[in-house]
């Protein structure tokens, strides 16, 4: 009985350890880069300032605190940002 609240007690306690190295990773990925968000309607409309200030307050619950950038794509119904968005090739080393 001892043994295995011993053991329960260091699984609690190495757990949490192992579960927060790979936010240091994300961290360093992310730090001194720039997300852009993009929104598929023109300036100063709604969804523009919502874009806005979602992102200006994004980039704090982020580890690495990236900078966080609304790029406006109006046209087409949006449909010029989804392809834009499409067109881009996946890689998690572009910056």
């Amino acid at each position: 009985m001892m043994g295995r609240c011993l053991a329960g007690l260091l699984l609690a306690v190495a757990l949490p350890l192992r579960i927060a190295a790979p936010a240091d990773d994300v961290a360093d990925f992310y730090r001194g880069k720039r997300i852009n968000l993009v929104v598929g309607y023109g300036t100063g409309g709604g969804y523009d300032l919502s874009a806005r200030m979602l992102g200006r307050f994004m980039g704090d619950h982020i580890p690495g605190k990236p900078t966080i950038i609304a790029q406006n794509m109006p046209g087409a119904g949006s449909r010029g940002a989804a392809n834009c968005l499409n067109s881009l090739p996946y890689s998690s080393e572009d910056q």
